[in-house]
């Protein structure tokens, strides 16, 4: 089923084109380029999408949110990944609770 948010009036199984074009005619802030990438992932993290949805988060300017829709896979990649994201972004707090999710893998794994 297709459905238009209305919103934007994007069909919902058209984010990706919707984007695509908003980007060509619209400043990297604009409100409505903005919302498109809000709905968008909130739909790839629906549909366990999580490579596109954190894309999405850090489109929007929204490391935390990213570095939270990652720890969703709790996998080595996506742990370390997180970490850098959180590093880069300097968010405090991270760190280190990353750090340790990554050492209870590591004793998983062994």
């Amino acid at each position: 089923a297709v459905v238009s948010t209305q919103s934007t009036g994007v069909k919902e199984d058209c984010y990706r084109e919707a984007i695509a074009i908003a980007k060509l005619r619209l400043s990297p802030t604009h409100p409505k380029l903005l919302e498109i990438y809000r709905l968008w992932a909130g739909k790839q993290e629906r549909e366990m999408q999580l490579d596109s949805a954190v894309k999405c988060h850090l489109a929007l300017g929204d490391p935390e949110r990213a570095v939270l829709v990652m720890l969703r896979r709790k996998d080595r990649a996506s742990l370390e990944g997180a970490a850098e994201i959180v590093r880069i972004a300097g968010l405090d707090g991270w760190g280190e609770k990353i750090t340790v999710m990554i050492a209870e893998l590591s004793l998983e794994e062994d």
